[in-house]
């Protein structure tokens, strides 16, 4: 019992040790597979356009599977994002912040929107915020208007 705490100690530290240089979205275990079949793509986009958050998220997964569809994983992550859905915010700032030039105002934008919505230190420290904003990378920091 002990090993096995002490693994899994060790396991959630590394997860929670990611580097600003090697930044990944963190990604939600309960979203299952990438991959939607057709009835299940229709049925979260259906739920997801009425204002389910964590269906708008799944719906972005599913495109981000797809490397042609990039563009419309950004768009169902801006719509989960919209919706308060913190780990898509998460997930659309470091794909936007690894874009780099104009998409690095955007990426900062929702960095902020994070920094003011999570106030708990564990979540804050599982979506990297605090990491992000001490060290943004190659985008800056500027005051928010």
């Amino acid at each position: 019992m002990k090993r096995y705490l002490l693994s899994c100690v060790g396991v959630i530290a590394a997860l929670l040790s990611i580097s600003a240089c090697q930044r990944e979205p963190v990604t939600d275990p309960s979203v299952g597979s990438d991959i939607l079949s057709e009835p299940e793509l229709g049925h979260l986009t259906e739920s997801a356009e009425q204002g389910d958050a964590d269906a708008a998220y799944r719906v972005a997964i599913h495109y981000e599977a797809d490397p042609n569809q990039e563009g419309r994983a950004v768009e169902w992550l801006t719509v989960a994002a919209n919706l308060n859905h913190d780990v898509a915010t998460q997930h659309l700032e470091v794909i936007l912040m690894g874009r780099g030039g104009a998409d690095c105002e955007r990426a900062l934008v929702w960095l902020r929107r994070l920094d003011e919505r999570v106030t708990d230190p564990q979540a804050r420290g599982s979506l990297g915020i605090d990491e992000m904003l001490s060290d943004p990378g190659s985008c800056s920091l500027r005051p928010s208007e």
